[in-house]
């Protein structure tokens, strides 16, 4: 009997493969550099950034196709960005170093959360609310960044991974944790810290629906604001760095697939809220991912690689 049920899981699972209406179309674009990309956002269709090691900020106005560097190569490592607009954004980075413009990356502005902790997500909801994220903590800014913080703060955990829906409901993680504020990050409570591996990546789209990624192949689904997280992969040999929703069904995943005699890139995309996975593979490791709808959305990560993904449904 068991071989039955192995058998027809198998068979729904290809079956729901070769006919999905989607196919992937990945694009490497022109970047000039081969430093590590961390982080990319992008504004609209055009308009996009991505950051890295050697202090690499890249800029696009045409989709991706091409990246204009917009500042000098140097020994400082970029982790994560955050932009409102065209012209107004903030990059964190290593040694609570914080990076601040107003004119479309034209002119920076150097700030400080007050400490050498590195920072490895920021994010922003206005132009003076944000939150950034680390070694050891959670920090908040009400005037744009000039000052800063602690909000909570931990010895010994990491925290990776920013996300809030509004000025008042946001969910972290670090290590096996994931943590929950509705009222801004004044309280922070965690809400499950028994995973047996490191989570990376968080995503909530509204209140509710969030999904959670890490070491392993680990993928955690919540349909109520956190309050139960359901396990809905593990086990394979991928480390997943990125997450991103669109919606409650349509979702991507970039990450690491360790395969000898060497890594790989791994792009997942789901249809059905992570029921099930589609996968693609890429040369170059990857570390981010930004999808604005489901018919594009662009990943990076390692040797300076950008690809551009098209989401073509089949004829």
């Amino acid at each position: 009997m068991k071989y039955f049920v192995l058998y027809t899981t198998l068979l729904l699972i290809l079956l729901s493969i070769a006919g999905s209406p989607q196919v992937f179309q990945l694009k490497r674009c022109e970047t000039n550099t081969g430093y590590i990309l961390n982080d990319l956002q992008f504004i609209d269709e055009q308009n996009g950034w991505a950051v890295g090691q050697g202090n690499t900020v890249l800029k696009t106005t045409d989709t991706g196709i091409t990246w204009v560097k917009m500042r000098e190569e140097g020994n400082t490592h970029l982790y994560s960005l955050s932009f409102l607009n065209l012209n107004v954004g903030w990059i964190g980075g290593e040694k609570g170093q914080i990076l601040k413009t107003t004119d479309g990356g034209e002119s920076w502005e150097k700030l400080s959360i007050g400490n050498n902790n590195w920072i490895y997500d920021i994010t922003f909801i206005n132009n003076k609310t944000g939150w950034a994220a680390g070694c050891s903590g959670i920090y908040s800014t009400t005037d744009g960044g000039v000052n800063w913080k602690p909000q909570f703060e931990k010895s010994g955990l990491d925290i990776y991974s920013l996300c809030f829906t509004d000025k008042d409901y946001g969910w972290a993680l670090g290590g096996g944790t994931i943590l929950h504020t509705s009222d801004g990050g004044q309280n922070w409570k965690i809400q499950k810290d028994d995973i047996p591996v490191s989570l990376y990546s968080i995503c909530f789209v509204d209140r509710k629906y969030g999904w959670a990624v890490g070491d392993y192949g680990y993928i955690f689904r919540t349909r109520d604001g956190g309050y139960n997280w359901e396990l809905m992969d593990n086990g394979k040999p991928l480390w997943l760095s990125s997450v991103c929703f669109c919606d409650h069904s349509t979702g991507y995943i970039a990450g690491v697939l360790y395969e000898e005699p060497e890594s790989k890139g791994i792009l997942l995309e789901t249809i059905d809220g992570g029921e099930s996975w589609r996968q693609e593979t890429v040369s170059s490791c990857l570390y981010a991912s930004c999808f604005r709808t489901g018919e594009c959305g662009w990943v990076a990560g390692a040797d300076g690689a950008i690809y551009k993904c098209l989401t073509i449904k089949k004829q």
